[in-house]
C-alpha cells in the first residue's frame, strides 16, 4: 500500500511546469504537416492560418496565437492555443500527412 501511495506521489511531480514549445523537439513530419498547413491558405508566409487543434477545419485568429519552429500558428480560441501550448506534438501528430 505504502508503495503505492509512494509511487501515485512521484508521478504526479512535476506535472504543472511544462517547459515552453520550442522547435527543437520538432520532427521531419512535423515539418512536412506544418508546410502544408502554411500552404493551404494559398500563401507560404510561414502563418498557419487554420486551426490546428480542430484539424484545419476552424480559422485562427492572432488573437490567440503560438510560435513554434519557426511558424506562427493561429487558433480558433484561448483554449486551444492553450491545447498546443501543453502538447505542441501531439496536436501537430493529428494532422493529416501532406501527400507527395
Amino acid at each position: 500500500m505504502c508503495a503505492l501511495i509512494a509511487a501515485m506521489i512521484l508521478g504526479a511531480c512535476g506535472r504543472g511546469a511544462r517547459p515552453a514549445p520550442s522547435a527543437a523537439g520538432s520532427t521531419e513530419a512535423e515539418a512536412a504537416k506544418l508546410e502544408a498547413a502554411d500552404a493551404a491558405d494559398g500563401m507560404t508566409d510561414h502563418v498557419v492560418a487554420k486551426c490546428a487543434v480542430c484539424g484545419l477545419a476552424m480559422d485562427g485568429t492572432s488573437d490567440h496565437a503560438s510560435s513554434y519552429a519557426g511558424y506562427r500558428l493561429h487558433f480558433c480560441t484561448e483554449e486551444c492555443k492553450e491545447t498546443f501550448d501543453h502538447d505542441p506534438h501531439a496536436v501537430l501528430g493529428r494532422l493529416p500527412v501532406p501527400a507527395s
